[in-house]
């Protein structure tokens, strides 16, 4: 049963010997289902990444385009530099720098991973990796590398040390984001792809880039939590601020989003391989085509894509939806300069599913139709 009213849950206890991540939270702040915190398992990666030598993908240029950590200054991040520079020659620094640099484990993998695992420094696989999650990570010892090497990390540095100390700052965080919410953004998605997931954590990242990442994980029992990792899109009172009005609740629905999308776009991916493998192919460099498929990621570069197409155009129409024309046409504009150029063509086909509820009581439904969207905008024959 949904609760409309936001709950405010109080500082937490100490989180010594945590083996289940769900067991004691920082400051979290709840609404209904939905959990607002920084987690110790993603503050622990982030760190590892702020002193790597991976900031982002790079153009042709060597200038960082795809950044992964905040360029803002704010208290916190001093904090960080102060406490772990000592620790930044790590073997396990060096090591994801390679994978990152090299290879594919980067961006929304490796919170993927952490959020798998038992709270530093056990770091105890409490949930099944996935295959995908190996194959991104080179191999699974490549993988258990890693993992070893977080572990030695979080004990040498003494990571929680420093986390547990920092519990009312993460407090304030979660606070804060709660406040500037204006209703219930996660019952509009339940609303409007017409089921819900069984959970939803909000994890605030304060050293990562300005967007987001949004995993979906099974537990062992079979449930569904669905995840919305973001990063700081300003500074106030020297502070690390995650935004409000527009930006925040659609990255809020964005991300959230994705655990209602992908796995659809997973199930239909042999039908919208040829379709937006056309598209794909008419927009990219040739250059950048053989990269990907030299790589054999063609199918994971579809699968993202669709998946981009149909969350942004979800965005759109509750724009629409929840305030007015006017600002989902501004956000489609957005959408489109920000290189999707047919949203507005899945944003029409969407607005069908809107008047067809009773045909289509959810999206799994309707997706067949999003398919065949795809197979038009490409043309006959692809």
């Amino acid at each position: 049963m949904r609760r409309r009213e936001f709950l405010s849950i109080g500082a937490a206890a100490l989180l010594s010997g945590l083996k289940a991540p769900w067991d004691r939270r920082r400051g979290l702040q709840q609404k209904g289902r939905l959990s607002i915190s920084v987690d110790p398992r993603v503050e622990l990666y982030a760190v590892v990444l702020y002193f790597s030598d991976f900031k982002g993908l790079r153009n042709e240029q060597g200038v960082v385009e795809a950044r992964v950590i905040t360029e803002l200054d704010f208290l916190y991040r001093r904090e960080v530099d102060r406490r772990f520079s000592e620790f930044k020659g790590q073997q396990i620094v060096k090591a994801y720098s390679e994978m990152a640099t090299n290879g594919l484990f980067r961006f929304s993998h490796p919170p993927s991973v952490m959020l798998h695992l038992s709270y530093p420094p056990l770091l105890e696989e409490r949930i099944p990796i996935d295959d995908f999650l190996i194959r991104m990570a080179g191999s699974r010892a490549k993988l258990d590398e890693f993992l070893q090497g977080m572990r030695l990390f979080a004990r040498e540095a003494d990571f929680m040390d420093f986390f547990r100390s920092h519990e009312p700052v993460y407090a304030q965080l979660a606070s804060g984001y709660r406040k500037n919410m204006e209703w219930d953004y996660v019952k509009d998605l339940e609303d409007y792809y017409g089921y819900g997931q069984d959970a939803y954590h909000l994890v605030l990242a304060p050293l990562f880039h300005p967007g987001g990442f949004g995993p979906r994980i099974k537990s062992p029992e079979g449930s569904y939590q669905a995840y919305a990792v973001i990063g700081p899109k300003g500074v106030a009172e020297d502070q690390p601020n995650f935004g409000s009005g527009d930006s925040m609740r659609r990255l809020c629905w964005h991300e959230f989003s994705h655990s209602f999308v992908n796995h659809l776009t997973d199930m239909h991916l042999g039908q919208l391989r040829g379709p937006v493998g056309t598209l794909e192919s008419r927009k990219l460099p040739a250059q950048v085509l053989g990269q990907i498929r030299r790589s054999g990621l063609w199918d994971v570069h579809l699968a993202d894509q669709t998946s981009e197409y149909v969350v942004r155009a979800v965005t759109t129409r509750l724009t629409a939806i929840r305030l007015d024309q006017e600002k989902a046409d501004q956000a489609l504009e957005l959408e489109k300069n920000a290189g999707f150029p047919h949203l507005g063509a899945i944003c029409a086909c969407l607005e069908q599913y809107e008047k067809q509820r009773d045909k289509y009581p959810t999206i799994k439904e309707y997706f067949p139709q999003i398919v065949a969207e795809f197979e038009k905008l490409a043309g006959p024959g692809f």
